[in-house]
C-alpha cells in the first residue's frame, strides 16, 4: 500500500528532473555573449595583426632601401622589383626575395611608393593606412590603391625627392 507521504515525494522527483525554459534561455544567451566577445577580440587581433605585419614589412624594405641609398648614392628609377634588381647594381642584395614578391616597388619623379599586400576588406585597409600614416611611416599623400580596395600604396616620406628616383 502506498502512503501519501510516498506518493509527494515521487511527484516532486519528477518535478526536478529538468530544467526550466527561463534556465535554458540564460544558458543560450549567455553562450552567444561568450561567442560574440571573442569574435570582437578576434577581429581586433587580426586587425593588429595586418598593421604589425604591414609596419615591419615596410620598415625592413626601407631599412634595405636607405643602405642600398647610402652606398650607391640614389635609388634606381623602376616600376617593378624586377626592373630595380636588373638595373646596375642589383637592390637583390639589400631587399630580400620574400619583401620583393609581398610589396610592391615604384621610383619615379622624385617619389617612393611601395604597395602593401592586400588587407582582408577596405575597411581593414583604411585603419592600416591610417596606422602607418600617423607612425610616420607612410606620407600622407599615402591612399588605398584605387585597382585594389585592399592595397595601400604608402609614399615613404624618407625618400621624397631622392636622387635617382
Amino acid at each position: 500500500m502506498i502512503q501519501k507521504n510516498d506518493t509527494k515525494k515521487k511527484v516532486k522527483k519528477e518535478r526536478n528532473a529538468g530544467f526550466t525554459l527561463i534556465e535554458v534561455i540564460l544558458v543560450i544567451a549567455l553562450g552567444a555573449t561568450i561567442v560574440l566577445a571573442a569574435m570582437a577580440l578576434y577581429s581586433r587581433g587580426r586587425d593588429s595583426a595586418v598593421v604589425n605585419t604591414n609596419v615591419n614589412g615596410l620598415q625592413n624594405v626601407v631599412a634595405g632601401l636607405s643602405e642600398y641609398k647610402m652606398y650607391k648614392g640614389s635609388i634606381p628609377p623602376a616600376t617593378s622589383w624586377s626592373a630595380a634588381t636588373t638595373a646596375a647594381p642589383s637592390l637583390a642584395n639589400y631587399v630580400d626575395s620574400t619583401a620583393q614578391s609581398n610589396y610592391g616597388y615604384k621610383c619615379a619623379s622624385g617619389v617612393l611608393t611601395i604597395t602593401t599586400p592586400a588587407a582582408d576588406n577596405a575597411a581593414q585597409a583604411t585603419k592600416v593606412l591610417g596606422k602607418l600614416t600617423d607612425q610616420g611611416t607612410c606620407d600622407t599623400g599615402s591612399a588605398i590603391n584605387g585597382t585594389s580596395t585592399s592595397k595601400i600604396d604608402c609614399i615613404i616620406p624618407s625618400f621624397n625627392g631622392s636622387a635617382g628616383c
